[in-house]
């Protein structure tokens, strides 16, 4: 029998101990390919693992504690070109190792993350992660978008192990996994803001790490695309926000507008667009105590042209109509205080 167990409306959990040694890699690799990503999955029947899988806003968090006794093959979990042409929307994935270490294999080199550090790498690539022994870690699935780093420099910081040494990794480290373990987290409305802002740490943490490599990397230039999206971010309402005017707003052409967000993946229509659906997204998420606006409504408030816009564009988002969202999510309210 499978033991996996929903601890709450948004928490998936399961625990191999509780399982016969030939049942434990096949509820393992439906596990994986289900709740975090689509892989092939090595789990020897000697190996136990306990797994932990959610959602914070846009971010799918995932706990995983493994023991591997000595003499054993280690577990595995590898991603193929097909895994990655079977996924939607790109990926980048957030690793803090706990305890113990992984081996991430990729390119024909090794990249060994021991206990304190994090990593982080590209989930349209192929990759293997190996676990020799006991560890435990704590990945977190990212919008690419959201995370904002460009593909030249995720491909330079790809597996590089990011340790304590860089102050502030040493800071945001610690503060994801407090954030991913903490139920009350989830529950708030305003839980995507905070995984924004923290999201902004993790960005400069691996910003930090390049100019190691770069003398004439400078946070003036690192910076911009993040004053670009505040000013965006403060200004979602406004009917006539467009590539013009940022550019305008930002004393640059359009041209170097579109340079400079290329730079972190995105471009001025993208951006502004993935912003407004955010907002939306959180307050469609709000449980209301009297009658919630209509979504035609809400649409209009975050700068969409009509209903219809909004939910053609809503839906390639999250894969959901905002009705369906909205629904989804009381049930989820009314769970919490039943």
């Amino acid at each position: 029998m499978t033991e996996t167990q929903v601890s709450g409306p948004a928490v998936v959990e399961l625990d191999t101990s509780w399982l016969p040694p030939g049942e434990r890699h096949a509820a393992v690799v439906d596990f994986v390919n289900r709740e975090v990503i689509r892989n092939r999955v090595v789990h020897p029947e000697p190996v136990a693992s306990r797994w932990n899988a959610s959602s914070l806003g846009p971010v799918r968090v995932t706990r995983v504690a493994t023991v591997v006794p000595d003499g054993c093959r280690p577990a595995i979990s590898a991603r193929a070109p097909r895994h990655v042409r079977a996924d939607g929307p790109a990926r980048v994935i957030l690793k803090v190792q706990l305890s113990g270490r992984s081996v991430a294999v990729h390119g024909g080199r090794q990249s060994v993350i021991e206990a304190g550090q994090l990593a982080v790498h590209d989930g349209t690539r192929p990759y293997a992660w190996v676990y020799p022994g006991v560890g435990e870690q704590v990945a977190f699935r990212v919008p690419r978008a959201l995370l904002g780093v460009s593909s030249a420099d995720l491909a330079q910081i790809c597996f590089h192990p990011i340790g304590r040494e860089n102050p502030i990794a040493a800071l945001v480290g610690p503060q994801l996994v407090e954030m991913a373990g903490d139920p009350r987290l989830a529950a708030d409305p305003y839980a995507e803001v905070a995984v924004t802002a923290a999201l902004g740490l993790v960005r400069a943490a691996i910003l930090s790490e390049l100019a190691k490599r770069d003398p004439y990397r400078t946070p003036a230039d690192d910076g911009l695309p993040d004053r670009i999206m505040a000013y965006v971010r403060d200004n979602l309402r406004e009917p006539g926000l467009s590539p013009q005017h940022l550019a305008e707003a930002h004393f640059m052409s359009v041209r170097q507008l579109y340079t400079v967000l290329a730079r972190i993946g995105a471009t001025p229509g993208d951006l502004i667009r993935r912003l407004r659906l955010e907002q939306a997204r959180t307050e469609l998420s709000r449980r209301e105590p009297a009658e919630p606006p209509p979504i035609a409504a809400i649409a209009r408030r975050w700068g969409f042209s009509g209903p219809t816009h909004f939910a053609r564009a809503f839906r390639r988002e999250y894969g959901a109509s905002p009705q369906q969202w909205r629904l989804a999510h009381a049930r989820v309210s009314e769970s919490r205080t039943s």
